[in-house]
């Protein structure tokens, strides 16, 4: 299973047949929606890298008290708004592989999280 916290817990999921194979983040759950895009926004095709986006019904709707991080994290949803009005930024580079499953290759920053607070390592 992998998700964010933002994404109540968990957004996608898959088996694990031979762990000496490529392990991947599997394919979205039903009412989640994974976008891969560029710096730009713009959609990518399979096995381009890019930043995965997540939307759908169980996405979050922001930080308590906490709107400029709220205002950085969700953002609008221009590539598919049936899947809700707002998508979030996971900081995780991944490629969806031609099966449809997502690989995760690295974070894109340096945040991590401590006991829930997301810190930045720096560059």
């Amino acid at each position: 299973m992998y998700g964010p916290t933002e994404t109540t817990v968990w957004s996608s999921c898959t088996r694990i047949i031979d762990p000496k194979e490529c392990i991947t983040i599997g394919t979205p759950i039903a009412n989640t929606a994974f976008y891969i895009v560029n710096e730009s926004g713009t959609p990518l095709p399979p096995m381009a890298p890019g930043e995965l986006l997540i939307a759908g019904k169980g996405l979050s709707s922001g930080y308590l008290h906490r709107p400029d991080l709220t205002k950085k994290g969700f953002i609008p949803n221009t590539v598919c708004p049936d899947h809700g009005p707002l998508m979030y930024r996971t900081g995780d580079l991944v490629r969806r592989r031609p099966d449809g499953n997502i690989e995760y290759l690295r974070r894109i920053d340096t945040q991590v999280k401590v006991r829930g607070s997301a810190l930045s390592l720096g560059k």
